[in-house]
């Protein structure tokens, strides 16, 4: 964790009452999900709540429709106003799943930004060098390697800066990859004649592929949303090398490290496991996922579903539909990106048309490594 700058949180002499100070994080929904690379951020949002300062959380509905280019070696794509607001509307569910909605204010940057003045832009842009903007090394490497850069990529950050002018905290956090951007927006309210933000920055988590950032766009991502037994089982999935990275960054309740090492890896992982599908969605789904691993782990034919798998009426529909409606996955569009990644297998053999229709029957559904259901099309 680094801090730009110390700030003093003063304490009244012969009191206990301590300043309360406005902390502030930003999202952009540039999807539906939010992962555990999020939950840091909100899990430190929720230390700071519950000592009694003010969270400000902005979800940067306007913003999104550009993309950050932070750490990008070529342009993102860009999404419709429409695009980000709908995906927008899944995260409240999520972040109060950390959060306490009465003490949590939540602000959308489209507000300011989406009938912003073209001379309140101009105003910005001339408060901040273009050659600070370009010296970033994401567009230094592009600028070496002749990959161009688009003007709303360069506007990205001074419009994600003008949240904080508009908005004053005393704190922001983000993550590592964060930080020129969090610099600028200090800056920023410095040329705006406002008292500067402190800056925090934590670690990003490496995703499940133990290679790269969690993202949502390189999947190898854990939602806060997704079911506990895929939760579960993604967890298990992981290297054995970076539980101990999980363990530190998610800040998961555990044994002594002494007495983690004395465990087998797949202990330490059942352990991990555990712990995160208990955050989201509490100790008896997270009992129910680890006895439903290790009776898929101890099958002995590994292609037949745990005994007391779940038995499903539905009529006949599209595979997508069963999919949704056996709530293997939360919106057809998901499940869609299922079958295109090779998850889902209908009595064992793999799907790879969403639109095929299953047909009057009693099938076995798998989707992914550990889920089942007996599926009874009537």
């Amino acid at each position: 964790m680094i801090m730009t700058t110390p700030f003093k949180n003063k304490e009244a002499k012969g009191t206990s009452k301590i300043t309360k100070l406005i902390i502030k994080a930003g999202f952009d929904p540039t999807g539906e999900d939010l992962h555990l690379g999020h939950f840091v951020l909100l899990s430190a949002l929720k230390d700071f709540q519950q000592k009694g300062h003010k969270i400000i959380l902005v979800i940067g509905d306007f913003t999104a429709t550009i993309g950050d280019p932070s750490g990008k070696k070529t342009s993102r794509s860009t999404l419709s106003f429409t695009q980000t607001s709908e995906n927008a509307k899944t995260y409240l569910q999520q972040i109060f799943k950390i959060l306490d909605p009465a003490k949590t204010k939540i602000k959308y940057n489209s507000k300011w930004l989406k009938n912003i003045r073209l001379s309140d832009i101009l105003n910005i842009c001339g408060k901040y060098p273009l050659n600070r903007i370009l010296e970033r090394r994401d567009f230094h490497l592009r600028i070496s390697n002749n990959r161009q850069i688009y003007t709303n990529e360069i506007l990205y950050p001074l419009l994600q800066a003008y949240d904080s002018v508009v908005l004053k905290p005393n704190i922001e956090i983000g993550g590592e990859d964060q930080l020129l951007n969090l610099l600028m927006a200090k800056d920023l309210m410095k040329k705006f004649n406002l008292p500067p933000q402190n800056i925090l920055t934590y670690p990003l988590l490496l995703g499940i592929d133990g290679k790269n950032k969690m993202s949502k766009s390189l999947n190898n991502f854990i939602g806060i949303s997704e079911s506990s037994t895929n939760q579960f089982g993604k967890t298990m999935s992981i290297p054995d090398e970076l539980m101990w990275h999980y363990l530190k960054n998610l800040k998961i309740p555990s044994p002594k490290t002494s007495e983690l090492l004395k465990m087998h890896p797949k202990e330490i992982k059942q352990t991990l496991a555990f712990e995160i599908v208990t955050i989201f969605h509490g100790r008896s789904e997270a009992q129910k996922s680890l006895k439903s691993f290790l009776e898929t782990l101890n099958a002995k034919n590994k292609k037949n579903p745990p005994e007391n798998v779940e038995r499903i009426k539905l009529p006949s529909s599209s595979i997508a539909t069963i999919i949704e409606l056996c709530s293997l996955a939360s919106s057809k569009t998901k499940a869609k990106r299922l079958i295109a990644q090779g998850a889902v297998h209908l009595d064992g053999c793999k799907i790879s048309d969403h639109t095929f229709k299953v047909e009057k029957g009693i099938y076995t559904l798998k989707v992914g490594a550990l889920n089942w259901k007996r599926v009874e099309i009537l």
